[in-house]
C-alpha cells in the first residue's frame, strides 16, 4: 500500500523524487569528469543523456498508481463543478444514469432468470418427466398416460424403488382459512417430509418440514409461499410459529418460502404422513431423483 501512503504525502514524495534523480545526473557528470571531461561539459553531456530533469520526473509520476488516482479525483472534480454550473443539465444525467442502469439490471436479471437460472431448485438439470401408459389395453398406441398414482400405489412404488435416489408424493387439495371474521380458500397440498429438502431451496424464515412432523401424533404444522405471505400478511415476521385455523384444525405455521419458489404449485403445504388424517385425496408421486438424473411425472 506504498501507493496511498504516497498519496497522503505528497510533498515528501516528490522531495525524495528530486534527491534521486539530482543524486544520479550528480554521480553521472562525476562519471565523465573522471574520464576527462571539463566540467561544464560534462554537466550538459549527462543532461543529455538524462533527457532533462523535469521530464524524467514526470515520467517517474506517470509510472505510479497513485497519478491515476489523482488524474481520476481531479476528472470528478471537474465533472462535479460542471454540474453544479448547470443544474437542470446535471438533473437530466442523473436521471438518465438512473434509468440506464435500472433498465441494464433488470434486462440482465430477466436474462440470468430465464436463461441461465430458470429455476431455483438444486441439480433441476438432471430432471425428466415421465408418466405411465397401458400398452397392452390401447394396443401399443399407449394412449391413457398418467401420471397420478393412488396413495398405494406410491407407496408401493417408494418401497421397491432401486433406481432413484429419492422420491416424493403430494396432492393438492382447497385449504379454508378462518380467522374468526371469515373463511376465505387457498389452493393447498400435501407433501411428504421429504418434499423440500429435495428441491434443495431453504425458507427465508422457519424451517421446512422434518420427519417428526409426518409421525401420527405429532403437532399440526404447515408452511405457506411468499405470495400469501405478502398479499394476507402483509409481510409480518411475527406470525412464523403462530397457529392457524385451516380445513377446521389449528396448524402452527413454521416456515415461509422464498419468492421464487413455486414447487407443487400451492399457496400452503401440510407435510404428508400417510396416516388417516392426512390420507384426505387421491395422492400422486410427481417427484424423483437418482444420483444421475431427477425425474418429475
Amino acid at each position: 500500500m506504498g501507493w496511498l501512503r504516497r498519496l497522503f504525502q505528497k510533498p515528501l514524495t516528490e522531495k525524495r523524487l528530486d534527491s534521486e534523480l539530482r543524486f544520479h545526473l550528480e554521480q553521472r557528470v562525476r562519471d565523465y569528469v573522471a574520464s576527462g571531461m571539463n566540467p561544464e561539459e560534462a554537466r550538459r553531456r549527462a543532461n543529455l543523456a538524462f533527457g532533462g530533469l523535469e521530464q524524467v520526473k514526470q515520467d517517474c509520476r506517470e509510472a505510479r498508481k497513485e497519478s491515476h488516482v489523482e488524474d481520476f479525483l481531479r476528472d470528478l472534480q471537474y465533472a462535479l463543478r460542471s454540474l453544479a454550473k448547470d443544474r437542470r443539465f446535471a438533473l437530466i444525467a442523473i436521471f438518465a444514469l438512473a434509468l440506464g442502469i435500472g433498465a441494464t439490471t433488470v434486462m440482465f436479471s430477466v436474462i440470468y432468470n430465464v436463461v441461465f437460472d430458470p429455476f431455483p431448485y438444486r441439480d433441476f438439470q438432471h430432471s425428466v418427466v415421465f408418466e405411465m401408459r397401458d400398452l397392452a389395453s390401447t394396443g401399443g398406441k399407449g394412449e391413457g398416460a398418467r401420471d397420478h398414482y393412488t396413495i398405494p400405489e406410491f407407496l408401493a412404488i417408494r418401497q421397491q424403488n432401486h433406481v432413484f435416489e429419492d422420491i416424493v408424493g403430494n396432492y393438492q387439495l382447497n385449504v379454508l382459512y378462518s380467522d374468526g371474521k371469515g373463511t376465505r380458500r387457498f389452493l393447498g397440498g400435501y407433501t411428504t417430509a421429504n418434499g423440500f429438502d429435495f428441491l434443495g431451496v431453504p425458507p427465508i424464515l422457519g424451517r421446512v418440514f422434518s420427519p417428526e412432523d409426518v409421525k401420527q401424533d405429532a403437532p399440526l404444522v404447515f408452511m405457506m409461499n411468499y405470495r400469501l405471505w405478502q398479499t394476507e400478511f402483509n409481510g409480518d415476521l411475527k406470525i412464523l410459529g403462530k397457529a392457524f385455523f385451516l380445513n377446521g384444525k389449528s396448524r402452527t405455521l413454521v416456515g415461509i418460502m422464498p419468492q421464487r419458489f413455486n414447487g407443487y404449485g400451492s399457496s400452503l403445504w401440510f407435510p404428508l404422513g400417510f396416516y388417516p388424517r392426512d390420507l384426505l385425496a387421491r395422492g400422486h408421486a410427481e417427484w424423483h431423483r437418482d444420483p444421475q438424473r431427477r425425474l418429475a411425472g
